[in-house]
């Protein structure tokens, strides 16, 4: 089975995170989910320590953003999972725990675009049989449409592009379209999300 959410598309993921993210401070920012995340990227953390670390912080059980931090963690601990079992099952419980913080946040909330890339990027990478290219869709074109969008960083808009382009088909018009849009903010970020297995 591929592996559900690989390293790749998890530092693109926190990279365009972190040009969605407003600045924090210093002691505020280490108790957040996003630093949680960051700590896994940067190995620092384990999965299974990173989401029990999510389930001592405050708002874990409510808030979107720790919703979707999860929801990613589940969906990356299914990579390391041995069972084909228990690899659907933290993939189906990291999915649903994404689509209830979509499901929680509007576009006029802080983290909107972070729950919304976490969610996207999640649909995107996990294997077909499940059947969640439209839900990627919805949420990278909800990204795209988001008034700050253009302000985002030239790779981070480039990666959106690149994954529907991919999610289109670099074969039909559309997904030429998009591919070239992405190439032409980021030729890295775009073929390293297009070429990817």
């Amino acid at each position: 089975m591929p592996r559900p959410l690989d390293r790749l598309v998890a530092i693109c993921l926190a990279t365009a995170l972190l040009a969605a993210a407003p600045a924090n401070a210093q002691d505020e920012a280490s108790a957040t989910p996003q630093a949680v995340f960051e700590r896994v990227e940067a190995g620092d953390m384990s999965i299974a320590d990173a989401l029990d670390t999510l389930e001592d912080l405050p708002q874990s059980r409510s808030d979107p953003l720790s919703l979707a931090v999860r929801g990613t963690l589940l969906t990356m601990r299914a990579a390391e999972e041995w069972l084909p079992y228990n690899k659907l099952r933290s993939v189906n419980a990291g999915l649903e725990l994404l689509d209830q913080a979509a499901a929680r946040i509007d576009a006029s909330h802080d983290d909107f675009l972070r729950v919304t890339m976490y969610a996207a990027v999640a649909n995107a990478a996990v294997p077909g049989f499940l059947d969640r290219a439209d839900f990627a869709k919805r949420y990278f074109n909800a990204v795209k449409e988001h008034a700050s969008f253009d302000g985002m960083e030239a790779h981070t808009r480039a990666s959106v592009y690149a994954w529907l382009a991919r999610l289109e088909g670099t074969d039909t018009g559309a997904g030429e379209a998009l591919l070239a849009q992405a190439k032409a903010l980021d030729p890295a970020a775009a073929d390293a999300i297009v070429n990817r297995e």
